[in-house]
């Protein structure tokens, strides 16, 4: 009963820290009114999952997740509160990304061949260490990114949308990257580097056009 409490109050922590980071990268305050909007949804979203994991098993959740939770949570931004859809993906793509902290922290006491529950209370701490620093030192930064123009939000999103499609694609659609095919293996620093150039090149393009724009405002 135990373990299946900590389980349990591990994902509802995963779920809440991504919406709550999410919206807090978007720029949205928690007011009442939106406090009571991510609380539904939060609350419809867990019950939701909760259902299909005792009615099918919780591989069917990690399958469906997207569907159940990071869709919907990209349209609330989108038509509850108005945000640009590219903005909405990246911020929903950088909270899932900033999940992997408590993710590969809480492989350790797996490599370390102990009990399963530490590796959720491992992952229940490091969500309680980092929530408050990433609210603190990173969601104001982010938000006032998604104010830059669409090419600049574009171009941010590429690592966060890369990682995203790597990690569902090689890790819960399919065990490519436990497979130990060196192909696979090499698959993710590929796919690093090629969001790195692609980066660089939209970033300079986005730079040289600033620049224009600047040295036409400064000649007329």
């Amino acid at each position: 009963m135990f373990l299946e409490i900590l389980s349990l109050l591990r994902y509802s922590l995963v779920l809440l820290f991504g919406i709550l980071v999410s919206a807090s990268f978007s720029g949205i305050r928690y007011g009442k009114k939106n406090c009571a909007i991510f609380g539904l949804f939060f609350t419809a979203d867990a019950f939701l999952q909760l259902a299909l994991d005792l009615a099918y098993g919780y591989k069917i959740v990690f399958v469906l997740y997207p569907l159940l939770t990071h869709i919907p949570l990209v349209l609330i931004l989108v038509l509850i509160y108005s945000k640009p859809f590219s903005q909405s993906v990246l911020a929903v793509s950088s909270a899932y990304l900033c999940c992997q902290l408590c993710n590969w922290l809480s492989e350790i006491p797996a490599l370390l061949n102990l009990p399963e529950y530490v590796s959720d209370i491992v992952y229940i701490l490091a969500i309680a260490v980092f929530f408050p620093i990433i609210m603190r030192f990173v969601a104001p930064p982010v938000s006032k990114l998604m104010s830059k123009p669409r090419k600049v939000i574009i171009c941010l999103s590429i690592v966060p949308v890369f990682y995203y499609i790597f990690d569902y694609a090689a890790t819960v659609y399919t065990d490519l990257l436990y497979s130990g095919n060196r192909v696979v293996a090499q698959l993710a620093p590929f796919m690093l580097c090629m969001s790195y150039l692609i980066f660089c090149v939209v970033y300079f393009k986005q730079y040289e056009e600033s620049e224009q724009i600047e040295t036409k405002n400064k000649l007329m």
